[in-house]
């Protein structure tokens, strides 16, 4: 499942990752949001999956095709944080040009977006 809203000037869009792969059909939602994002002049994307896109195998993440095939979708569009769960920590990094979030159990996000960007915070439960 891939489920979208928008708050003020900005896209959420969550994609349910829970069984570590991604359906041809949540690919095709995901490139149709971005699509619509980049024509309708969204300022930002916040993505949310369960498995993170980290693109090393092994561990926590998505397989590795489905989170080459997932980043490269959300690159296409607006800037674009991608979330994930399931490793320890707050850890920032880029995949394929996307900003990747994971945030582990026990860890609280704080985040603050304007025009010139995101600042997170992490914090403990």
């Amino acid at each position: 499942a891939s489920r979208s809203f928008r708050m003020g000037p900005d896209l959420f869009l969550m994609v349910d990752t829970v069984d570590r792969k991604l359906a041809p059909r949540q690919l095709t939602s995901v490139r149709a949001a971005i699509r619509g994002a980049r024509e309708k002049g969204i300022r930002r994307v916040f993505a949310f999956v369960h498995h993170p896109a980290l693109l090393h195998r092994g561990g926590p993440g998505l397989r590795r095709g489905d989170a080459v095939a997932l980043l490269r979708a959300l690159a296409g569009g607006p800037p674009v944080t991608l979330f994930g769960a399931r490793k320890p920590g707050l850890n920032r990094m880029t995949r394929e040009g996307v900003p990747v979030v994971t945030v582990g159990p026990g860890r609280l996000v704080d985040v603050r977006v304007d025009d010139s960007g995101v600042i997170l915070t992490g914090k403990g439960l």
